[in-house]
């Protein structure tokens, strides 16, 4: 760090100030966000002002013994692998077997990994740096052999959407590895179908993009295959009541029912399901 008068660490970008970096100052970057590089700090990640930071001169290792590394890393044990506050520490939770971690240094025989913004700790002899060791689909997200093909836009979208099911890419860290896949799960049929531009992270962008496609919404019953589908499923503002377009799902047709093809949490994959089994329907979108 190269601010004589110390350097403002920021919760996210822009935000609130959480501490200062004295000058010259060692700092471990985690990434790039704008004008902003993402930084260890504590347990935690934080922001600073690229601009003061020199990265000509290459991070020290800490005095904690930690060796810093940045990669991709997958859960390899059919039973998962418990994260830990460190090691040998508390158990915070167990991820499955193909989950995606950010590994950002070792000690001794534990991975020091980020986890939903924080410093955990997992065993480095269960996790492997090739997904197909552990058989985790990494068939690109806009998948060219599935987005082009034949048929109504509606069949290629179902089409398309029966090729999630069952998939276990969906477990990146982006998404809390599975737990919040739902948008990004549709959001990628759609896409490969050709009704979206992107891939998206949260319902509410997925039915912005669709309405500005001219989608509408429609009164069910009945549904129609293609149709995309949201609940009220959970708190998202935190005032205690389950909030609009919080889980979303495709209508496909098994024999003669309407099912919903959307990510499962507790399987951290995409599954069918009853439209109405998941929760209170929000909405549901039709392309005219």
């Amino acid at each position: 760090m190269n601010s004589a008068l110390g350097l403002k660490v920021r919760r996210v970008p822009h935000g609130d100030v959480i501490g200062k970096l004295k000058d010259q100052q060692h700092v471990e970057i985690l990434g790039d966000a704008g004008d902003y590089y993402k930084i260890r700090w504590g347990d935690n990640e934080a922001f600073v002002d690229k601009r003061y930071i020199d990265t000509d001169n290459p991070a020290q290792p800490g005095g904690d013994g930690i060796e810093p590394m940045n990669f991709t890393g997958y859960v390899s044990p059919a039973a998962g692998l418990n994260v830990r506050t460190a090691p040998w520490g508390s158990i915070v939770t167990a991820l499955p077997q193909g989950a995606a971690v950010k590994v950002t240094g070792k000690v001794n025989d534990w991975y020091r990994i980020s986890f939903n913004g924080k410093t955990r700790y997992v065993h480095a002899s269960y996790i492997v740096k090739d997904p197909r060791q552990v058989g985790v689909d990494t068939q690109p997200a806009d998948d060219p052999a599935v987005s082009t093909g034949s048929g109504t836009l509606q069949e290629r979208i179902v089409r398309c959407a029966r090729s999630l099911i069952g998939s276990t890419r969906f477990r990146g860290p982006e998404v809390d590895y599975g737990n919040k896949a739902c948008a990004q799960v549709a959001s990628t049929a759609l896409k490969n179908a050709g009704a979206m531009n992107r891939v998206v992270l949260n319902v509410r962008s997925l039915v912005a993009d669709l309405k500005a496609q001219g989608w509408r919404e429609v009164s069910v019953p009945p549904f129609k295959e293609g149709d995309v589908i949201t609940w009220k499923t959970y708190d998202y503002t935190g005032d205690g009541v389950k909030d609009p377009d919080t889980h979303v799902g495709i209508i496909v047709k098994e024999g003669n029912t309407y099912m919903a093809m959307n990510n499962s949490s507790r399987l951290r994959m995409p599954r069918l399901s009853p439209p109405y089994s998941i929760g209170p329907v929000t909405r549901v979108l039709r392309k005219p």
